[in-house]
């Protein structure tokens, strides 16, 4: 995420965050602790810019130039996330987002234990704490980016990776406006992302992050964001890695949609007046964006067959469930899932959001730093290629970046072939990666085995027991 001193960013820090009805949008998304087992979790995005461009329904929002906060629905705390061995899903709208704006999705490092107040401390890569922007996107392009910092939460003088190491797909063949063949930017299209853990558990190290866009019958599978990808740029581009960002996913992260514009300051997204896809549609009359059907669940969970509970249930414990994983959710504000802890871990955390850590008694964990505000102005030199095309294409605007961007060739339809694990006859079901974990794919040195279910080929860069 990359702010720049334009009059036309409004993205002020003004608002007095649970104070104000008029500043709170209704929102819900769905929350699974597995493939079959889900909520509706109905809560508030707050806005930094009044809510007078916004509409709001259930599980959709479309909104114009703002920055919206989630909440939990107690409107006193932030709502967590943990986003270590899940998936993000949800139906994305860019149609009325031209090249110079950004319609962004990103979760931030900010500090959780703050209560929700004036000038809350929001932050972000560019301002003191980790960032994850799991998409940033005009028509003429779009990108996903991990940017870590050297130090956990909202720290004065941290040293985070402003640049980040991200996917870019604004010279792909295969996605662009008014693309028969391909994903069609003036459509809704769905964002898949996977938080893709060294042992497949939530507290395995973060080891790769897999994006894939779908519409209709149509797949695009993005590179993934990996270390070795990363270790690659510039040492002034990348700082800390995966493993860094593995911590600040650890901590919590915090939901945030915005949209602004930067002009040609945005030509390192899409490419500006070099980039055919910039003007390939009329600037639209008012430029919004839309965001619905967010999901988190387990790694391969298809968002189609998830059903969502039309009544509230009791959050007492489930006698079927097993006990949460270290670090995995146990309790909250409309929690249906399991309330106990594994061995060595207990169910610990406030009102909105109960999580396994470890030990016998609960502990909290307070800060209260709030970091300034800074606006940063900056562009970058993008180079991109395309597996599916076999080009290279390189827009330069300044020296001081290099994005690289492999997209995988993909086909008008899914795929998808069981293939059976690769074992020897040493290998036991205790070597064998769980249900839902990792099995193979390019750079997989893991099992390629599954207990209690198959290794299916997902793409080349990811294989799953299912």
């Amino acid at each position: 995420m990359f702010f720049f001193a334009v009059s036309t960013l409004l993205l002020s820090a003004r608002t007095v965050f649970g104070q104000s009805a008029n500043d709170l949008a209704p929102f819900s998304y769905t929350l699974c602790t597995t493939s079959t087992s889900c909520v509706q979790r109905s809560t508030y995005l707050i806005s930094t810019n009044g809510l007078a461009d916004v509409t709001s329904s259930g599980n959709a929002l479309t909104t114009g130039y703002n920055r919206l906060i989630l909440v939990d629905p107690t409107k006193l705390a932030y709502e967590v996330f943990k986003l270590k061995n899940r998936q993000l899903s949800f139906t994305f709208d860019i149609s009325a987002i031209p090249c110079g704006s950004n319609a962004a999705m990103y979760f931030s490092d900010m500090n959780l234990s703050q209560a929700v107040i004036s000038n809350s401390g929001y932050c972000d890569a560019q301002q003191d704490c980790m960032e994850f922007d799991v998409i940033e996107a005009n028509v003429g392009g779009q990108q996903y980016t991990a940017h870590p910092c050297t130090l956990v939460g909202p720290q004065t003088g941290n040293s985070c990776s402003a640049w980040g190491c991200d996917v870019n797909t604004m010279n792909s063949t295969q996605i662009g406006p008014n693309y028969a063949s391909g994903i069609d930017v003036t459509k809704p299209f769905n964002v898949i992302t996977q938080f893709i853990t060294s042992d497949n558990t939530d507290a395995g190290t973060l080891t790769s992050v897999v994006q894939t866009f779908t519409q209709g019958s149509f797949t695009l599978q993005l590179a993934p964001i990996t270390e070795a990808l990363c270790l690659a740029l510039p040492a002034n581009q990348f700082d800390g890695g995966l493993p860094q960002m593995s911590l600040g996913l650890d901590a919590g992260m915090t939901f945030i949609l915005s949209v602004w514009q930067a002009g040609s300051g945005m030509d390192w997204l899409d490419g500006g007046s070099s980039n055919p896809k910039c003007s390939a549609l009329a600037t639209p009359a008012t430029v919004s964006a839309g965001f619905s059907n967010f999901i988190l669940a387990p790694i391969g969970t298809n968002p189609a067959t998830i059903v969502i509970p039309t009544t509230t249930t009791s959050s007492s414990p489930t006698p079927s469930l097993p006990c949460a994983a270290l670090y995995g959710q146990c309790g909250g504000t409309q929690w249906t899932g399991t309330t106990c802890c594994v061995s060595g871990a207990v169910c610990s955390g406030s009102t909105s959001y109960y999580q396994c850590v470890p030990g016998t008694s609960s502990t909290t964990q307070t800060s209260t730093t709030v970091p300034t505000t800074t606006t940063t102005t900056t562009t970058k030199t993008t180079t991109t290629t395309t597996a599916a095309a076999s080009t290279t294409t390189t827009t330069t605007t300044s020296a001081t970046k290099t994005t690289t961007t492999t997209l995988v060739p993909s086909s008008s339809t899914t795929t998808t072939s069981a293939t059976t694990a690769k074992s020897t006859a040493t290998t036991t079901a205790a070597n064998c990666a769980v249900k839902y974990g990792e099995c193979g794919g390019i750079g997989w040195t893991g099992a390629t085995c599954c207990v209690s279910s198959t290794c299916t080929f997902v793409n080349a860069y990811y294989s799953q027991c299912l």
